[in-house]
């Protein structure tokens, strides 16, 4: 799995989910979602009104993530990050 943020391989340490470049931890919470949007088949975005703006990246593939009318998609596999998660990334996982 891939950092949503940097694109960077996560790694578990101490039943945590980091990124391997910044040592940023992920909450449970988040890396949970993470995690189901990684392994789990692709499916419809979630509509959303917000426009999320900054640079993202597939958990599953690290591919770089187009965002289009507030979703947030992966133009290789089309997994896409909802709006919950994307709002849990900006909030509480700040991104040295």
């Amino acid at each position: 799995m891939f950092c949503p943020r940097c694109g960077s391989p996560t790694e578990s340490r101490n039943g945590r989910l980091y990124c391997a470049a910044s040592g940023m931890d992920f909450s449970e919470v988040v890396a949970a979602e993470l995690t189901a949007v990684a392994q789990e088949p692709p499916h419809d975005p979630e509509p959303s009104t917000v426009r999320w703006g900054g640079q993202w990246h597939c958990p599953a593939d690290a591919e770089p993530m187009v965002e289009d009318a507030g979703r947030v998609t992966c133009p290789r596999c089309s997994r896409s990050l909802p709006p919950r998660l994307l709002y849990g990334l900006i909030e509480f996982h700040v991104h040295p």
